[in-house]
C-alpha cells in the first residue's frame, strides 16, 4: 500500500489510483495518478517534463503532447480551477509545479 496526505488531499493505494479531495473520491487512470504522486511528493518544487516522462513512461520516447494531455486531464479530474485549494502549473521552462494555494 502507498498513501500520503498532502494538505487535505489524501492519496490512497497506488494500485487503485484513488484520490480523496475534499471528501470526494476520484479514481484516476494509472499515468495520471503516477504524475500526481510525483508532483504531490515534491509540493512547490519544479519537476521537469523530462523527469516526469522518464519516471511515468520509462525510457520510451514519450512526446510533450502526451504529457500535456495527461496533465490537462488530471487538472480536469481534480477540478483544479479558480477557487481550488490546489494548483498545478507549468513554468516557462516546461517544468510542472503542484502546490496548495
Amino acid at each position: 500500500k502507498f498513501g500520503f496526505d498532502f494538505s487535505g488531499m489524501e492519496m490512497a493505494c497506488l494500485l487503485t489510483g484513488t484520490v480523496e479531495l475534499s471528501g470526494k473520491r476520484i479514481t484516476l487512470p494509472q499515468k495520471q495518478f503516477q504524475l500526481l504522486c510525483l508532483l504531490a511528493s515534491a509540493p512547490g518544487q519544479r519537476i521537469s517534463s523530462q523527469e516526469l516522462k522518464r519516471k511515468v513512461w520509462g525510457e520510451s520516447d514519450t512526446s510533450d503532447n502526451t504529457l500535456s494531455q495527461n496533465i490537462s486531464r488530471l487538472r480536469t479530474a481534480l477540478e483544479l480551477e479558480d477557487g481550488s485549494p490546489f494548483e498545478l502549473s507549468c513554468t516557462p521552462d516546461r517544468s510542472y509545479v503542484f502546490r496548495r494555494m
